[in-house]
């Protein structure tokens, strides 16, 4: 059991490194399967808000996934740092950009936690920082990959989240309603692969 999902999480992660080899920047979809939805916050400068990051269907269910998104105005908020859901961070990786305006976000379910037809699936979770006041887009900018249990390459078009930042204190919270890449992380990526090859490996 423990070779066969460390087989599949290397396989996932290979697939996702050659979709991005392949297609770096990838557009979204025009027709879509399913909707990447990033949530809303409100937050002080100085401070700190979690947002979520969703797919609204897993039809097929999901193996993996690879996203990028972008705070569309950086001198307004700033990204920190993101963590993959649990449902698919079998094998995981996160990249931020220096600027902190770009972060880069994939996983890999290798236990089959999401399911066919499974809604709202976490996806990640991204934390933003306030720099000054006024109003900006945490906008999905590339879905890399995204894939079904079968290896079938998803459609998902994307619902952008929006960061208020206020003078005053506020108390964060993130939305919960809808449910360039930092340097390094495609070698990243590779290097998970090459590790749960070697496990896999070690298992035979």
């Amino acid at each position: 059991m423990a070779a066969t999902r460390t087989r599949r999480g290397a396989a996932v992660l290979t697939a996702l490194v050659a979709v991005a080899a392949l297609a770096p920047g990838a557009a979204l979809a025009s027709g879509h399967d399913a909707t990447i939805s990033v949530g809303d916050a409100t937050v002080a400068p100085g401070e700190t808000a979690s947002v979520p990051v969703v797919l609204s269907r897993a039809p097929g269910g999901l193996s993996g996934f690879d996203v990028r998104l972008t705070v569309t105005d950086g001198s307004v908020a700033s990204v920190t740092n993101a963590t993959v859901g649990s449902p698919v961070d079998d094998v995981a990786n996160v990249s931020v950009g220096g600027d902190g305006s770009v972060v880069r976000v994939a996983g890999v379910d290798g236990t089959d936690a999401v399911a066919d037809g499974d809604t709202d699936v976490r996806l990640a979770t991204v934390t933003v920082r306030g720099e000054t006041a006024g109003e900006t887009s945490l906008a999905v900018t590339a879905i890399e990959g995204l894939q079904s249990d079968n290896g079938s390459r998803l459609a998902a078009r994307a619902e952008n989240g929006t960061v208020g930042v206020e003078t005053a204190a506020t108390t964060t919270v993130a939305s919960e309603t809808t449910g360039s890449s930092g340097p390094g992380f495609t070698v990243g990526v590779a290097a998970l692969a090459a590790v749960a090859a070697s496990l896999l490996a070690t298992r035979r």
